[in-house]
């Protein structure tokens, strides 16, 4: 029984990791906040049942990131000049909310790659040498959520610090393909 739950459960993520074009697609971008939080919720709820699914883990990393940005970031940005204090709060909100992505972005690296960043800090070369151009999107989810939490957050020394290792990372993803996602790599 455990396994044929497992099973459907696993059928049910491919399907919702695919549909993220349903939401690209919506001209109602209100509709689409509005649905995020429970849909991100409901996949944060199918990994705890299937931890390892890599299509639920980069849709989660691509949806925290994205969501964080549209709904949270640019909402701080719009206030930040007559209401400081509560944009602050709400990049704090955003940075939690990009890393957030990041990590299941790096639960899905580390299915193929363990200890992802310390690998990077010692022998980012050799680290990155195991990917392939199918672990593009995932490494792409990474590397942005990282650098937004970062720049939601400039006074965390400690993520800035981190800043360097996103690089080389970009530049394996440009070797596999420079034209991902219509050149989003070069606009990185």
């Amino acid at each position: 029984a455990c396994a044929i739950k497992q099973m459907a459960i696993s059928k049910l993520g491919d399907s919702l990791a695919e549909s993220g074009s349903v939401y690209a697609s919506d001209n109602d971008i209100d509709l689409v906040g509005e649905a995020l939080p429970f849909s991100l919720k409901t996949i944060e709820g199918l990994l705890a049942e299937v931890p390892e699914h890599e299509g639920l883990l980069l849709t989660a990393a691509s949806g925290f990131t994205q969501y964080s940005y549209v709904y949270v970031d640019f909402e701080a940005l719009e206030i930040e000049q007559n209401q400081p204090q509560e944009a602050r709060k709400l990049r704090l909100r955003a940075k939690n909310l990009y890393l957030r992505g990041r990590s299941y972005a790096l639960r899905a690296i580390e299915l193929k790659q363990d200890n992802f960043i310390a690998g990077l800090r010692q022998d980012p070369v050799t680290s990155l040498s195991v990917f392939s151009a199918h672990d593009i999107p995932v490494l792409y989810w990474f590397s942005l959520s990282w650098v937004a939490a970062i720049a939601a957050d400039m006074s965390d020394m400690d993520m800035v610090a981190d800043l360097n290792l996103v690089e080389p990372i970009i530049r394996r993803c440009l070797e596999l393909d420079e034209s991902f996602d219509h050149g989003a790599l070069h606009t990185f």
